[in-house]
């Protein structure tokens, strides 16, 4: 039979079994990634990961689908109707009958649509949420598409030198896609209940003094500012020009003489130019927010306000684990929010749960603030809104 010889020809000496072990252990030891046929593994758990793996991809495509019915005006159809089959909802939208039953049956499966035989339909919860454009808890534009493949090769540049990208560098549909996550919820709250909480502010709104949003993106909340306050003036600035593009279109609808929009940042603002300044869900995307908190306190006369909103995060992952889309977060993060934050050398990198309230209250106390206020509203799932003095 011959002597038994390594895989390099060499002799093999005593008994296999023992040197095979050997192997076994060296490979272990120095890292030659194991097959799957040298270790144990549970196949009813492998399988597990795998479908774990597949379900993300599942969501993926799946979010195409809402794409496609937003952009086609599928689920709002379907939002005029008890149901509807697929060739009336075909119909309704000018779309072929085919691939509207397929779409049909990928949304039905995924949850989101119910199915009778062969009619299908939104529940009323549903309508609203995927069918009702202009209601405050619409999300059915939250989708825009996969994103680009510069983007991509820029996210991987990214990983390897340390310097993210600005939201700005993410194009129209992502600017499209922020103004999508919250807006209407916003708007139809902001002055009835944020506001509302400090009678002081409403009043010295009501009477009129200098305002401005930060960080104001699309501009639907300093919208709302300045329709409920005639009286008062508002400056809404944001470094993005695809945002302030979308903004100035939904201002010149609004007819308002009253808002300014503008491209801009925090070391834009000048001294002594504000009574009230307000930024939505923007000091974590920052390089350097201590310089912004500071541009803000000088910003800022005597006396007045900074309304902050961001997200109800707390410090450390195991402490946020009680968030629903928790792995949501942190993929915005690594997509947009830290991706911003560490746009420049030097950045902070807090990222979109990085702004806790300790973090805050540390930043404004450095920059001379007195208080901070807290305030958790039922409206708003996702954000803390804090009064600075």
């Amino acid at each position: 039979m011959g002597v038994p010889r390594s895989t390099l020809g060499y002799p093999i000496a005593g008994d296999l079994s023992v040197h095979l072990h050997s192997i076994c252990l060296f490979t272990a030891r120095y890292g030659r990634r194991m097959s799957a046929a040298e270790r144990t593994t549970d196949p009813m758990k492998l399988k597990l990961a795998q479908l774990a793996v597949y379900k993300v991809k599942e969501g993926e495509l799946l979010s195409l689908m809402l794409t496609m019915g937003h952009r086609l005006g599928l689920f709002e159809a379907l939002a005029t109707a008890d149901d509807m089959s697929p060739a009336e909802l075909a119909k309704a939208t000018g779309t072929q009958e085919r691939w509207v039953t397929e779409w049909l049956y990928s949304v039905t499966a995924g949850g989101l649509v119910k199915k009778d035989g062969e009619r299908f339909g939104l529940t009323n919860e549903m309508r609203l949420v995927l069918g009702e454009p202009e209601h405050p808890n619409f999300a059915g534009a939250i989708f825009n598409g996969p994103p680009l493949p510069e983007t991509l090769d820029r996210l991987e540049d990214s990983f390897r030198t340390g310097i993210g990208f600005g939201w700005n560098d993410h194009g129209a549909g992502v600017a499209a896609m922020q103004r999508a996550m919250g807006a209407n919820n916003k708007r139809a709250h902001l002055v009835s209940d944020v506001l509302a909480a400090k009678p002081d502010l409403i009043e010295r709104l009501e009477q009129g003094i200098r305002v401005v949003d930060v960080g104001c993106g699309a501009g639907d909340l300093a919208l709302a500012m300045a329709e409920a306050f005639p009286k008062s003036e508002f400056v809404a600035i944001d470094p993005s020009e695809h945002a302030i593009a979308i903004a100035t279109g939904l201002a010149q609808e609004a007819n308002l003489s009253n808002l300014t929009f503008r491209t801009g940042v925090f070391d834009d603002l000048e001294v002594d130019s504000a009574d009230f300044i307000t930024t939505f869900d923007v000091l974590h995307d920052l390089p350097f927010p201590e310089a912004a908190t500071a541009a803000t306190r000088s910003a800022l006369v005597d006396g007045g306000t900074w309304l902050v909103a961001d997200i109800k995060a707390e410090p450390g992952f195991d402490a946020n684990t009680k968030i629903p889309v928790l792995s949501l977060f942190y993929s915005m993060s690594v997509m947009y929010c830290m991706n911003s934050a560490l746009s420049e050398p030097g950045g902070a990198g807090l990222g979109t749960l990085g702004l806790h309230r300790e973090k805050l209250t540390e930043l404004v106390t450095e920059a001379g603030f007195e208080t901070v206020e807290q305030h958790d509203f039922d409206f708003d799932v996702n954000n803390y809104y804090y009064f600075v003095n």
